[in-house]
């Protein structure tokens, strides 16, 4: 039922957005047709991107080293399925997935263009361009003011395990420290 989706936005009577579901989970509520879209993904540097998932989920953990541990035990159990239950809803979970993950159907890589975080406004020029319109909501772009480099939130030891959890985005994006 696509009404309990999360996070599902209705714009208008032919533009939904979903936001963080993979290829997959829109496939199998059967809202993706390959052959009639032009798909594209924006993936962010992992270790940028646990540092943004730490200041909006991880706060309550303590330490950002906290949060690595809980989330290294979460991603262990929603990769091995074992005693795996939603957290929050299937949106917030699927935040902590391999990026890699969100790309792949029936393994195989669906976009067409993948962008990266800091190529941001070369994504919305050619998404504008294709569309023939600019899409307001693609034009936010949330930035937290005075955030300090990501890099000072690492111990040696939280880096080499985001390096071991995402070690497959890592090689795959090219994602460096």
């Amino acid at each position: 039922d696509v009404k309990n989706l999360s996070n599902l936005q209705k714009i208008d009577n032919w533009t939904y957005v979903l936001n963080h579901c993979t290829f997959k989970q829109l496939t199998d509520f059967g809202l993706l047709n390959k052959e009639k879209l032009y798909i594209f993904s924006c993936v962010r540097n992992i270790f940028y991107r646990m540092i943004s998932l730490y200041c909006v989920y991880g706060s309550r953990c303590g330490s950002f080293d906290k949060f690595i541990e809980e989330v290294s035990v979460h991603l262990e159990n929603i990769r091995s399925n074992v005693n795996y239950k939603l957290t929050f809803t299937a949106n917030v979970d699927n935040l902590f997935l391999s990026q890699k993950d969100f790309l792949i159907l029936e393994n195989k890589i669906v976009c067409m263009d993948i962008f990266r975080f800091e190529e941001y406004d070369k994504m919305i020029s050619k998404v504008s361009k294709i569309s023939g319109k600019i899409n307001k909501l693609i034009l936010f772009k949330n930035v937290s003011p005075n955030r300090k480099d990501y890099r000072s939130y690492y111990s040696v030891k939280t880096k080499k395990r985001v390096e071991k959890l995402y070690e497959e985005d890592i090689d795959f994006f090219k994602f460096q420290f």
